[in-house]
């Protein structure tokens, strides 16, 4: 019989003296379960508003925006084993605003997925390993309200009041799976990535919103692209996610009708709130792209053909099938075996060690040891083809 998590007592630490007394506490801590809430959903700007944690049968909300001076706690994490479920995203943001960064990560959800689970969100392992079930009504609050209420801070306690006891029923089943070496693998280079710098979006792609093909001519595209700037800055004024101030969908509406259309009446509805300056920007957008010269208008997007590698199709495809083969075997997702962007650096790459196998394929041991000597097998034999066949000789 399953139960409704409940809003047991949880301590609100929002001052520096609480965080100094706070971070003591967790210094005599084991494992602590860590969590985080941002405001994405609401603002432009994204900042983590909530730290949860979970140490010693004990949950804390800890409040960034208060002005508390995090660092005593963020130390005393960063010297910790860490809990968390999806830590990528979390790991993320506490080094974008914090500049933190863990030292040791237990992955519920790559637990989970290295286990074959079918429901691997957090609501879904709690419910099945606790019989408890997680409310879901904070998944889109704005977590930069203040004060929470209190069914936002049940919510976000709940995030890691199970994580230590989750983690201890996964580490048994990985460790019987014999794939816990493989989760640690993972979740090393979960902290290799946190901290990674994030790539610049390509100006000329950035704008291409879903829906945008649909746009065939060069102008009406203009159109689109200017379009996305005013949207982007619009929305950097008022501090909210670009989508609340024009959807994507109403953005290529938009341009359409804007290539051959300047009687704003006959505009596709707009928003109620695309009024006055925001309205005479947008007009002022569209204009402007209905004006540009045709030599500033977008080109079509050509990628760089890459040098013709022989029988690349044949050694992906080849590459696939062993894949998709051993993830059936061993009862995992193929993409977590070895991603498709895994297989093609493969194939370019077409290594002839092990030690090669792992360095273009960015594998971990243990994706080398259950793939590696089949891949090789295959790259070998193509290889030997083809050199037969350029030397005139016949296969065998």
């Amino acid at each position: 019989m399953t139960e409704t998590a409940t809003n047991e007592s949880v301590e609100y630490v929002s001052t520096d003296a609480a965080v100094e007394a706070l971070a003591a506490e967790l210094e005599k801590a084991g494992r602590i379960a860590v969590d985080t809430e941002a405001d994405s959903l609401h603002h432009y700007f994204e900042k983590v508003c909530l730290i949860q944690i979970a140490a010693a049968d004990s949950v804390y909300l800890v409040d960034p925006l208060t002005g508390a001076n995090l660092k005593p706690l963020l130390e005393v994490l960063s010297r910790r084993p860490l809990l968390l479920h999806g830590a990528d995203y979390d790991l993320r943001m506490l080094f974008r605003d914090f500049g933190f960064r863990a030292s040791e990560v237990f992955d519920t959800m790559i637990a989970s997925k290295l286990l074959g689970y079918e429901r691997i969100n957090l609501a879904g392992l709690v419910e099945k390993h606790f019989e408890v079930v997680l409310p879901k009504h904070g998944q889109r609050a704005d977590w930069s309200r203040r004060p929470l209420p209190p069914a936002l801070i049940g919510y976000a306690a709940n995030d890691t009041r199970y994580l230590e006891r989750l983690a201890q029923a996964l580490e048994k089943e990985l460790d019987a799976a014999g794939r816990l070496n493989w989760h640690r693998e993972i979740c090393r280079k979960l902290l290799d990535q946190a901290a990674a710098p994030l790539t610049d979006s390509d100006p000329e792609k950035v704008w291409r919103v879903k829906g945008w093909k649909t746009l065939e001519s060069p102008r009406a595209q203009a159109v689109l692209r200017s379009l996305w700037h005013w949207r982007d800055t619009e929305a950097q004024r008022v501090n909210l996610p670009p989508f609340r101030v024009l959807s994507n969908e109403a953005l290529v509406a938009l341009a359409a009708w804007g290539e051959k259309n300047d009687d704003y009446a006959t505009v596709p509805k707009l928003p109620r709130n695309c009024t006055g300056r925001r309205l005479h920007a947008l007009k002022k957008a569209v204009t402007q792209a209905r004006r540009l010269p045709d030599s500033q208008l977008p080109k079509p997007i050509v990628s760089a053909r890459p040098p013709r590698i022989p029988n690349f199709d044949e050694l992906n495809s080849k590459l696939k099938q062993i894949r998709d083969a051993k993830a059936v075997e061993i009862g995992l997702e193929p993409s977590l075996l070895a991603p498709a962007a895994t297989l093609i650096a493969v194939a370019k790459a077409r290594p002839a060690t092990l030690e090669a196998l792992k360095e273009a394929g960015e594998l971990h041991d243990w994706q080398v040891a259950l793939l590696g000597e089949d891949f090789l097998k295959i790259i070998v034999g193509i290889k030997t083809r083809t050199q037969q066949s350029h030397a005139g000789g016949t296969p065998e």
